[in-house]
């Protein structure tokens, strides 16, 4: 039992530990966009992203070859399982850390986790008739959004005398979304994850056909 305790724990350390690697290197694309003047760093994420691929794809009559990188996340899902929602994604390191310190640990009922699937169809039917939802409901879209619209300029707006940050409704408007997905997290652990996220619900299906499973 304590041999089981203790890999239990050193697997979670680990987990933990591949999270932060990759959340630091989310923000480290974001600060080389901005100070070491490779703009096309920040978009690094959102080329690996097979959601937004298949949905601007779909919206736009044509494949969107600048994300055709997202193929190799979907190769690798088909061997590995859904890893990326556990280990990679930015947004779920995130609510895994507001859980943590929110310590919720009641769990909803099990159709629920039908909801990705619903918020992935009505993308898919939405895109087929021309139109792009992925802003509001794709994790690093929202992700990256969240950087450069509310925190980025909040910051800009300490370290540099109060520097006057523009497009107040739009980081109203973003901060509200980015916080309640982490307010979710008070109804039920990884609430989002589980239950809305339509690149979880993507990942999902093809992990259904996967040859190992995370």
């Amino acid at each position: 039992m304590t041999r089981q305790r203790n890999g239990r724990t050193a697997w979670r350390a680990a987990r933990w530990a591949i999270q932060f690697l990759f959340l630091g290197l989310f923000g480290a694309l974001f600060a080389l966009a901005r100070y070491g003047g490779a703009p096309g760093a920040q978009n690094l994420f959102l080329r690996f992203d097979p959601l937004a691929l298949l949905v601007t794809s779909i919206a736009g009559r044509a494949v969107v070859a600048v994300l055709l990188p997202a193929l190799v996340l979907v190769a690798l899902t088909l061997v590995l399982g859904r890893f990326f929602c556990g280990y990679v994604c930015p947004l779920g390191t995130t609510i895994d850390l507001f859980d943590a310190v929110a310590r919720r640990k009641a769990k909803g009922p099990y159709w629920l986790r039908y909801g990705k699937y619903a918020t992935l169809l009505f993308l898919l039917v939405a895109a087929g008739m021309g139109a792009s939802f992925i802003g509001f409901f794709d994790p690093l879209v929202i992700s990256e959004r969240t950087l450069t619209v509310a925190l980025y300029p909040a910051y800009r707006y300490i370290a540099n005398g109060l520097h006057p940050v523009p497009g107040y409704a739009e980081v109203a408007g973003t901060l509200a979304l980015f916080a309640g997905i982490l307010a979710l997290g008070l109804v039920q652990r990884r609430f989002w994850c589980r239950n809305l996220c339509p690149l979880g619900g993507l990942y999902a299906l093809l992990a259904k056909l996967s040859l190992l499973k995370f």
